[in-house]
């Protein structure tokens, strides 16, 4: 992806999220799908930027209680992450637990439990790190007291 899609999307993003500030769903979805369509077009959409954006119109799709739309878009935006990244990684880890959340939400509490356990399969290596990097400060802080 050329530098220019690069702060193109960043500016479609930001705009987007004004808009939804504002209370302007409609014009905020506009400005999501045409960003997104733009970065196809140009055969950039496999990248951390169409993911913020994909993520972006997730939530805003959540936000008008439209989760079977939000959940639509946060598979692809799993997707694309699990290309980019990895299958194992903290941005997978976040979404598969926000669509955990719109499943329990639209009602579907089998799906909902089962995306949970997922997330907390993804997220538990990363909780393990952290742990351990707590705990390396804490004995190098103990050692210089």
């Amino acid at each position: 992806m050329n530098s220019q899609m690069k702060v193109d999307l960043e500016m479609f993003i930001e705009d987007g999220r004004k808009a939804r500030e504002r209370g302007d769903l409609a014009n905020a979805e506009q400005i999501y799908a045409t960003a997104f369509s733009l970065a196809k077009d140009a055969g950039a959409f496999m990248n951390q930027q169409v993911c913020q954006l994909l993520f972006e119109l997730g939530e805003l799709y959540a936000e008008q209680e439209d989760y079977r739309a939000a959940e639509t878009v946060f598979r692809k935006t799993i997707a694309i992450l699990e290309i980019i990244d990895g299958v194992d990684n903290l941005d997978t880890a976040i979404l598969v637990k926000r669509m955990s959340e719109l499943c329990r939400l639209r009602g579907n509490p089998i799906e909902a439990v089962r995306l949970r356990h997922r997330a907390e399969k993804l997220l538990k290596p990363t909780r393990r790190r952290l742990e351990r990097i707590f705990s390396l400060a804490a004995s190098s802080a103990v050692g210089e007291v």
